[in-house]
């Protein structure tokens, strides 16, 4: 009998946990941040474009070799406008 409650009371838990999902995403150690999984948060996208950029247009040895590498290394964080804007800026350089 105890686990049949035991049972019935973490199925209904779950199904309380399927509607108020959310996500936990710390910035740094002293605070964090709660959200839901549909909004984004402005400061993140800006952190992301910026490694992005960073990763970009860092060339350890010769920027005419490497800037081709660095498009094809991140290729999967592009959009296709953006990738076909670089290859065009790389290739009139």
């Amino acid at each position: 009998m105890c686990l049949l409650v035991t049972v019935i009371a973490l199925w209904w838990r779950n199904g309380i946990l399927q509607e108020t999902r959310r996500l936990y995403i710390t910035p740094d150690l002293t605070q964090g941040m709660v959200t839901n999984f549909d909004n984004v948060p402005a400061s993140l996208v800006y952190a992301f474009a910026y490694y992005i950029f960073q990763q970009l247009n860092r060339w350890p040895s010769d920027g005419e070799k490497d800037y081709h590498k660095q498009i094809y290394a991140l290729h999967g964080f592009l959009t296709p406008g953006c990738r076909a804007a670089l290859e065009t800026g790389m290739n009139a350089k």
